[in-house]
């Protein structure tokens, strides 16, 4: 990895500015993701070949994912909005409770279908589907990923003190623990069953 550091950081630098929401997001994630799988499963590839192949090809396909990420979030930010806007005391904590699961388990379900966006070549239902069994019954890969994306969430928190470290490395980092812990989780629950 030390031989990938200052292409790691101009690959951040990219993938950074090319997140338009909806539109460009979900590609450059993918793009992102199918680096960080590669790294991590063969430790090497060829890092701008393999961002730009996987960019162009989940660009428009992704975009279907895009929506759907978006939908469910903004769902879900509705009701922690108006949970702590419009209701009082349990009803409140409940509301609140139920909108902090929702983000969690979004982006695990996330975490999976980059991943598995970028090393499966299936219909977007598909992936989605896959993702979410393996969100909901992989409990220890539940777990670290949870772990990741809170510690990704302290770093977003303390914008714009940590604005440095989002801009060089901190989605690439991101995407590599990621890779890291659903590697063997997608290799055992979904590639090994069809090779058999």
């Amino acid at each position: 990895m030390k031989a990938y550091a200052w292409q790691l950081i101009k690959l951040n630098l990219l993938t950074v500015l090319l997140c338009l929401p909806v539109l460009t997001m979900p590609a450059a994630l993918c793009a992102m993701a199918r680096v960080a799988m590669k790294l991590t499963r063969d430790g090497c590839c060829l890092i701008w070949a393999e961002w730009r192949a996987e960019f162009r090809r989940e660009l428009s396909r992704s975009i279907l994912y895009g929506l759907v990420w978006l939908l469910l979030a903004g769902a879900d930010a509705a009701l922690l909005y108006s949970a702590v806007t419009s209701l009082s005391g349990a009803a409140a904590c409940l509301g609140i409770a139920l909108g902090v699961a929702a983000s969690l388990l979004l982006l695990v379900h996330a975490a999976y279908t980059y991943a598995l966006f970028a090393i499966i070549d299936l219909p977007c239902r598909s992936n989605l589907y896959n993702a979410c069994v393996l969100s909901l019954t992989e409990g220890g890969a539940f777990f670290s990923l949870l772990l990741v994306a809170v510690l990704a969430w302290l770093f977003v928190m303390a914008l714009p003190y940590s604005l440095p470290a989002f801009i060089l490395f901190l989605p690439v980092a991101v995407a590599l623990a990621v890779s890291t812990i659903v590697d063997p989780v997608i290799e055992k629950r979904i590639i090994s069953p069809y090779q058999k």
